[in-house]
């Protein structure tokens, strides 16, 4: 158990939950200009650059200065050790570096980190030639809340940069971007050492010849199996993790620690709260895409495969003798592509019943978590427990 000797205000988790909010609302506005021409305003606020850019701001000081979680003072405690240390602990040499380059204090630090990373999402956004209000709602409701979390956004911005080039050199033949791809998801590994996880699943369902639909049914039926059996394969996947990772010690932080996720009433009812929208969203893309044979690009079909497996391997370790922060983890890594996806599929089916439903929900699960937060403020700032 760790007491913190810093802490976060009511002033600020209310500030967090307000510039989300309004973050909400000027992406539901410039949706709401955009489909009616006669309504459209002059102001730069409403104009595509300056709508990019009032958004962008709001997300790098949402990311710099909110607090949505307990991530926030966990990282604070890590800065200051960090700060004091001669070599990197638990950071990567990146962020280490970085700590001691820049001005001393914890915002500098978020500041560079989470800019980069809000950089590197506008990138994503004006590659993914969307709609810009339709990408940005889609960010909001699904990713916005758990940005600031992890520094582990920074890779995945940036690797997810690199795919989107990829799959661009390919479908559009521009080989002079296939190098350039290559050495943004290279780039990607020096922000988290589980980069290299989340390439290989990212990178599986470009495997030619391999058919998703008869990938996802085969999948499913096999869970069961997959689940029961998991248990006698914990062993070789702590010590490949122990490469990756960096040592067994660390690996067993995130894999054979302590730490397990609540199955009390409260625990199950926040679950379902956060997971069934987002489980309801990749049923039906899943379906349209893969069963359907909705035509999508390249990029679409492998981001929403990519997903498919991060959200499976979730499940196929939760509650299985495993700490629950793999889990987690890959929960979490899942919504990256699935959002990124969103953007371009989902423009044209935000107005189909079952979407507006699900992104309701979605809604929902927001706003109880931004309740959440400003509800633990106190327990957040009286103590944190750090798994061995």
């Amino acid at each position: 158990m760790q007491i913190y000797e810093y802490s976060v205000s009511y002033s600020q988790v209310i500030l967090s939950a307000l510039l989300w909010l309004f973050a909400f609302y000027i992406c539901k506005r410039q949706t709401a200009i955009y489909n009616s021409i006669e309504e459209a305003d002059t102001t730069i606020l409403y104009k595509p650059f300056g709508f990019l850019l009032v958004f962008g701001i709001l997300v790098f000081c949402y990311s710099t200065f909110g607090c949505s979680g307990s991530d926030f003072l966990h990282y604070w405690d890590l800065y200051n050790k960090n700060a004091k240390s001669d070599e990197p602990i638990h950071y990567e040499q990146f962020y280490y570096e970085i700590i001691h380059l820049l001005p001393d204090g914890y915002y500098w630090w978020r500041a560079a980190v989470w800019g980069t990373a809000t950089c590197a999402l506008m990138a994503i956004i004006h590659r993914l030639r969307t709609d810009a209000d339709i990408s940005c709602l889609i960010f909001v409701l699904l990713l916005m809340f758990h940005f600031p979390n992890l520094r582990q956004v920074l890779g995945f911005t940036v690797m997810y940069y690199g795919f989107i080039l990829l799959y661009e050199s390919i479908e559009e033949k521009r080989e002079i971007l296939l190098p350039i791809s290559i050495c943004f998801i290279a780039l990607s590994t020096i922000f988290h050492s589980t980069m290299t996880l989340f390439i290989v699943l990212t990178l599986l369902p470009i495997i030619p010849g391999v058919k998703n639909k008869y990938v996802i049914i085969t999948l499913l039926l096999l869970f069961p199996i997959l689940y029961i059996s998991f248990s006698q394969a914990k062993n070789y996947l702590l010590i490949w993790a122990g490469e990756e990772y960096g040592g067994i010690e660390r690996a067993t932080h995130y894999i054979g620690s302590d730490f397990r996720s609540s199955a009390n009433l409260f625990g199950l009812l926040k679950m379902v709260i956060n997971r069934f929208p987002i489980l309801a969203l990749l049923s039906y893309s899943m379906w349209h895409v893969f069963f359907k044979r909705v035509e999508t690009s390249m990029l679409c079909k492998n981001f929403l495969m990519a997903s498919f497996l991060m959200i499976y391997l979730s499940f196929l370790f939760e509650n299985n003798d495993v700490s629950s922060f793999l889990s987690t983890r890959l929960w979490d890594a899942a919504i990256y592509p699935l959002a990124f996806f969103s953007m371009v599929f989902l423009r044209d089916y935000i107005t189909t019943r079952f979407v507006k439903y699900a992104l309701l929900c979605v809604l929902f699960s927001n706003l109880y978590n931004l309740a959440y937060v400003i509800y633990s403020v106190n327990r957040m700032n009286a103590e944190y427990l750090i798994s061995l």
